[in-house]
């Protein structure tokens, strides 16, 4: 059962004055298990060197030695829930009105360590809620994100790694965003958020997201679509924004500060530098009580013309040498998902899902539930993933392929399994069981 802590919250400062019902509550999630993993190795490069590759980001090492698609039993964390914990609380201001805030952040099981984008990357936002809806401030999930989750019917993060292979959300989580929440009308409501770039030496649109998601939901009937747009992003440690330090040539060669690294929407975590933009849809149709099906669609684009045109001009006119335009790295691609989940007892749920995507790349993938309480619940998993030659061009980082099992994989503290990426133009697989708690 959740833990809430109770207060009168007396405004002191005012004599008299009415006492107001607050209350905060911790919470967390957490996912460990096991996991069987095959071919989900090093691709070698055209010279013969080992290259991680793909859109895992799992590996430490760049450039291991030969081709390495082995198998290997590993631990693993987060591969269907996000292993996470947090505050929440809110504050009843009277006439209808709440203020909320929301903490949350990453806790790995494999090491006990937290995400290296913060401590609170997943959430740390206040808000006021009323008859108008909810206006919330700070850092967000992407709006795309939250519905890519509930396309169908039994997910999890494994299934939901369609977000990564296609591009379409580089980054699951908003800095410097304005969110607005609506009012549920007749079963339909919406979110929309904005985040600001926050930097000066950019365009007013460079860095910045637009996002929005709508759903509605009446009887058996459930419907989910979602919009996203990051506007020439930059790719990490490249780019005068994205450097801590640059020369001021215009000076006497001093070094004035710029943009920190992944402070901001303008230089996130990413391998991808450019413009990202993603549409999905899916509804959900439950046939009886315990059969639900679903069906979606996802798109993911991506071109950095514009800002490889950037950097090439902030690196001219820093060094003084003429340069020549970097070839554009453009990708594009579309993804059909199918799934469906069977209430088979009150304990066990199942889940099959299928997604293909137009880079030649599916993923098949079957799950068992067992509610061990209302808290903890025991799950098998089994995925394969076949995957195609990718869709980026120019780069050893193909959009499109999946990875066969999904969560956490971060750069360390968070990593998880070394050198596990989504090999292009190869069949992966993997087995595991886990607990999910809650609490």
């Amino acid at each position: 059962m959740k833990k809430s802590l109770f207060a009168l919250a007396a405004l002191g400062a005012f004599a008299g004055a009415a006492q107001a019902q607050s209350s905060v509550t911790l919470f967390g999630t957490i996912d460990a298990g096991l996991q069987y993993i095959q071919n989900g190795g090093v691709a070698s490069n055209s010279t013969g060197a080992g290259t991680a590759v793909g859109t895992g980001n799992s590996s430490t090492n760049a450039t291991l030695p030969g081709p390495n698609t082995g198998s290997n039993f590993a631990y693993y964390d987060s591969a269907i829930a996000s292993s996470q914990w947090g505050m929440k609380g809110t504050e009843d201001l009277g006439g209808g009105l709440k203020a909320n805030f929301y903490l949350a952040g990453d806790a790995n099981t494999n090491n006990g360590g937290t995400h290296p984008e913060g401590l609170f990357r997943r959430g740390a936002w206040v808000g006021l809620q009323g008859g108008f809806g909810e206006v919330r401030l700070g850092t967000q999930a992407n709006p795309i994100v939250t519905s890519s989750a509930a396309l169908l019917p039994v997910m999890g993060n494994t299934v939901n790694g369609i977000r990564t292979a296609l591009g379409y959300s580089v980054k699951d989580y908003n800095r410097n965003a304005i969110g607005y929440m609506t009012p549920m009308f007749g079963g339909f409501g919406a979110e929309l958020q904005y985040a600001a770039n926050n930097t000066m030496d950019a365009g007013l649109s460079d860095g910045t997201v637009a996002s929005l998601r709508a759903f509605y939901s009446a009887g058996a009937l459930d419907i989910n679509a979602a919009y996203s747009k990051r506007s020439s992003m930059s790719a990490t440690g490249t780019g005068a924004q994205c450097a801590a330090t640059v020369t001021d040539t215009s000076t006497t060669g001093a070094v004035a500060a710029v943009g920190t690294g992944s402070a901001n929407q303008f230089c996130p975590a990413a391998n991808y530098g450019g413009d990202v933009t993603g549409y999905l849809a899916g509804v959900k149709y439950k046939v009886t009580p315990a059969i639900q099906l679903g069906l979606g669609w996802a798109h993911g684009e991506g071109d950095n013309t514009n800002y490889q045109l950037g950097v090439d001009a902030q690196n001219k006119a820093t060094t003084g040498s003429p340069t020549t335009a970097t070839a554009a790295k453009k990708y594009n691609g579309n993804a059909f998902l199918a799934g469906v989940g069977y209430q088979a007892t009150p304990t066990v749920l199942l889940g099959l899902n299928y997604i293909v995507t137009t880079a030649d790349s599916s993923m098949y993938n079957f799950q068992t539930r067992y509610a061990l309480s209302k808290r903890t619940t025991a799950y098998f998993q089994a995925t394969m993933a076949k995957n195609g030659a990718g869709t980026l061009n120019g780069s050893t980082s193909p959009y499109g392929n999946f990875l066969p099992v999904g969560g956490q994989t971060a750069a360390a503290p968070s990593i998880q399994v070394q050198t596990m990426v989504a090999l292009p133009n190869t069949t992966q697989s993997a087995y595991g069981v886990g607990i999910i708690h809650n609490f």
